[in-house]
């Protein structure tokens, strides 16, 4: 069922990019992680590069192992993590591991840790067509889109919004409470730390102040929902366990955070994760989903400009 999901949503995009897109579309199969000693991997089986932090591994990726060197496969449609012994030499072929020379044997499962990752990716492909009627210098109003749906917590207080223009500071409503927000220099993105709230749903709405007038308001308030202590310590809990699978990787992080709904958590994850690994472009669309769900427009531009550049 989950295959026959992942074709349909596949299918639905052809008419947006073309009868190619069919062969164009890879999905990550692998994440390979934990490595130590000499580890490498090659798209073409001709060129290999060391890697030394994680990475998703697709179809025709090969992957070797020095002399007293090892790593972790993490299997995305099964969640079973396989280990390459030291001397070893695969391919991914046919969505599988095939075995050049070498020897890798089972290391249990990840309990679902990468859950639905096929198709998040194909989902978060779709953000990366740029419609013509988007440009940065689409509209000179005050006009802020703030997002329509946020979780926060004590952990993860901070909501963000996009940078109207130079001058301009911010008035943000949450029920009857008013925090005046002011512009930080140098900076397109706003952020700031709501204070703790009583759990449940709260609205919200962000005014834009210049020269002292509202400039703009928006017709409708946002909802903002605050976790209870127990819903927080469950995402902690939930946290904790992807850290024993892979503590330095950003991705999987933001990829929880994402399904929690703490979104604003979940692109600082992201953001990190490409600042650590700049090559995993293939994977880049999901920054730019969140991006979009956050209507941060300009850093979603400038992601699918990145993202584009090296397709």
């Amino acid at each position: 069922m989950k295959r026959l999901i992942i074709i349909t949503a596949i299918c639905l995009f052809v008419p947006l990019f073309g009868g190619t897109l069919m062969a164009e579309v890879r999905l990550p199969l692998y994440l390979l992680y934990q490595t130590k000693g000499q580890v490498q991997f090659s798209r073409d089986g001709k060129n290999f590069r060391s890697v030394t932090n994680s990475k998703f591994i697709f179809n025709n990726y090969q992957i070797k192992t020095g002399k007293n060197s090892t790593c972790k496969l993490l299997d995305q449609s099964n969640h079973s993590i396989q280990m390459l012994l030291e001397n070893t030499h695969i391919i991914i072929s046919n969505k599988t591991i095939q075995s050049i020379s070498g020897k890798f044997i089972p290391e249990g499962d990840a309990q679902g840790i990468l859950d639905d990752i096929q198709q998040k990716f194909v989902k978060a492909l779709r953000y990366t067509v740029v419609r013509r009627s988007v440009s940065r210098s689409q509209s000179t109003s005050f006009e802020l889109n703030t997002v329509k749906k946020i979780k926060l917590c004590k952990q993860y207080p901070d909501i963000v919004w996009q940078h109207v223009e130079p001058g301009c500071h911010y008035r943000l409503i949450i029920d009857q409470n008013q925090f005046e927000v002011s512009e930080i220099k140098a900076s397109n993105l706003i952020r700031f730390s709501v204070p703790e709230l009583s759990p449940g749903v709260h609205e919200y709405m962000v005014l834009v102040i210049k020269d002292g007038k509202i400039v703009f308001q928006p017709d409708k308030k946002r909802t903002l929902y605050w976790l209870s202590d127990k819903e927080q310590q469950d995402i902690i809990k939930g946290k904790q366990f992807i850290e024993t699978i892979d503590p330095d990787n950003g991705f999987l992080f933001g990829n929880y955070m994402e399904e929690k709904g703490l979104i604003v958590a979940a692109m600082d994850e992201y953001r990190s994760f490409f600042e650590n690994n700049p090559d995993e472009n293939e994977m880049r669309p999901f920054l730019i989903k969140v991006y979009s769900d956050l209507k941060l427009t300009a850093f979603k531009l400038d992601e699918i400009n990145k993202y584009n550049a090296v397709q």
